[in-house]
Parts: C-alpha cells; sequence; structure tokens
C-alpha cells in the first residue's frame, strides 16, 4: 500500500495548506463526498486536511514528512483491510434505529460483588451509630469521637485513682444540652455501661444483618437489608 498526497490549494493568509491524501487502492476518485449541483463535478474529499505550516517554513522533503505526520493512516489500513477478501472485517450485530443510552455499558455487579459491597456498608453503619449516641437513665448522650476521649478519659482516671479528675463538674451534658448528675463514680461507671451496652448492641444487630446477607440469594433481597 503506497499513500500519497497533493496540496489542491494554498491560504497565504491563514498559512494553511489544503492537502488531499489517497492511495493505490483508493484513489481520488473513490474519496470524493460531495458533488456540485451537476452532480459530475466534485467539491469536497474526504481526506481533505487543512494544515498549517510553521515557521520557518519546511521545503522539500522535510516538508513532505510534516504533511505525512497529518495523514489518517489508521483510516487507511481500515478502508483497506475492507477491500481486501482475505482479511475478515464483520460488523457487530446492532439494531437499527434502538435508542441507547450513550454511556458506556458495563456489566451488573454479581451477587458475590453486591454482598461484598453491603458488607462493608455495614461496617460503616455500625460504625456510625457507634459515634452516635447512646441513652442512659431517660436521656441520651452523644458517642461521637470528642465525646467518647473525654469520657474515656475520666473512666481512665477513675481507674488509676479512684476518684474523679480534679475539676469535674459534677455531671455529664446530654444531648438536650441539659447537666445530668453523676454525684459520684458508681453513677459514672451504670454511664459507661450504657455507653458498653449500646456498643454490644450495635455490634449484635451488624452480625444479624450479616447472617440476613449470607443468606441472601437475590440482588433485590441485599439491597432491601437496611440498619
Amino acid at each position: 500500500m503506497t499513500i500519497k498526497f497533493r496540496i489542491v490549494d494554498v491560504n497565504h493568509k491563514e498559512r494553511q495548506l489544503i492537502v488531499r491524501f489517497f492511495s493505490d487502492l483508493l484513489p481520488e476518485s473513490e474519496l470524493v463526498a460531495e458533488y456540485a449541483a451537476d452532480g459530475r463535478t466534485p467539491v469536497a474529499y474526504r481526506t481533505d486536511y487543512a494544515i498549517t505550516v510553521p515557521i520557518p517554513a519546511p521545503e522539500g522533503v522535510e516538508l513532505a514528512a510534516f504533511i505525512m505526520q497529518y495523514c489518517p493512516v489508521d483510516w487507511f489500513d481500515l478502508k483497506h483491510a475492507v477491500l481486501d477478501p482475505s482479511i475478515p472485517t464483520p460488523m457487530p450485530i446492532v439494531a437499527i434505529g434502538q435508542v441507547v443510552n450513550g454511556s458506556p455499558l458495563q456489566p451488573p455487579p454479581t451477587l458475590g460483588e453486591l454482598k461484598a459491597a453491603k458488607n462493608e456498608e455495614i461496617n460503616a453503619w455500625r460504625a456510625r451509630a457507634n459515634l452516635s449516641t447512646f441513652p442512659f437513665a431517660g436521656k441520651h448522650f452523644s458517642c461521637d469521637t470528642l465525646s467518647r476521649s473525654d469520657i474515656d478519659a475520666v473512666a481512665n482516671h477513675i481507674a488509676l485513682f479512684g476518684t474523679y479528675p480534679d475539676g469535674f463538674p459534677g455531671g455529664w451534658k446530654t444531648v438536650d444540652n441539659s447537666i445530668f448528675p453523676l454525684p459520684d463514680i458508681d453513677a459514672f461507671r451504670d454511664l459507661f455501661a450504657s455507653m458498653t451496652a449500646q456498643g454490644t448492641e450495635n455490634f449484635n444487630h451488624s452480625q444479624h444483618l450479616k447472617e440476613q446477607l449470607e443468606a441472601a440469594e437475590t440482588p433485590e433481597a441485599v439491597e432491601a437489608i437496611r440498619w
């Protein structure tokens, strides 16, 4: 296969060459894209390219090499393959007229992939529950990262010294911004036990959901699992 080109026009103002590429198998006569009203005079070719010439302009062999950089070699290779009866070039099976979403088509996730994703979701639900609130004596107490660090600090001080730390305010702030009295360390232990019990309940609930997940046999059953 030999690809050739012809310079068919020059636009000096835009520093452009209009170049037509063709080959032995695809001569210019086979590359006409549009004819004039007379039906015989070509007015556009599929392989006409406007190429901007750099400064300084290449000449001779360098100009030919520069122009060939713009040659649609892959397109010519494809067209030549179609013309060669010895090369199989089947087209994909398509439904003409069918409207298809232009997004790349991805295979649906397998049941195993859905279960793995749901397992991670259950872990995330449990983590959020552990960092939300816990009930105690008719009130709710925050258990976010900051609150939990404060609770653990007081619990560690009690474990080490058997007393509240200096400056302890004598109570703990609830979610509704009231102060719940904790007059002695036994009261604090009861508060801490409630927090621990809530964490255990969260764990048990997550395990129950994972048992449901293990038994799920359809994508719909996996999707139906909620905290």
